[in-house]
């Protein structure tokens, strides 16, 4: 009677390691072209329009990572409405979820503080 090889886990945890790994390094949410003429501003003067509100949301990543994504997100949503400045509002944050949200300016140059 032959002796029966022992099955070889080693391609599984391979692949639990894969998974793990990109489950927990979460995305990265790009700035756009517009996205990246936006500044989030602590306040604006007289010399700038509300274009509107806007919403940004960071998730399935770190704490950090999730800041970084909802803020990007509310800067590309604030450059889509020709924006060049957002004030923040409300901040809702969780330990998997980012939630933002502010008004959207366009600005002259020095009217954004």
């Amino acid at each position: 009677m032959r002796a029966q090889k022992a099955p070889d886990n080693h391609l599984s945890m391979r692949k639990i390691a894969l998974f793990l790994l990109l489950f927990t390094s979460g995305c990265v949410t790009a700035l756009t072209a517009s996205g990246q003429k936006v500044q989030i501003v602590n306040n604006t003067s007289e010399g700038c329009q509300i274009v509107g509100e806007v919403h940004g949301v960071g998730q399935a990543g770190t704490v950090g990572q999730n800041i970084e994504n909802a803020r990007a997100d509310i800067r590309n949503k604030a450059g889509e409405l020709g924006a060049d400045a957002v004030v923040l509002q409300t901040n809702n944050q969780t330990d998997a979820r980012i939630d933002l949200t502010g008004q959207a300016y366009k600005c002259t140059n020095e009217a954004a503080q």
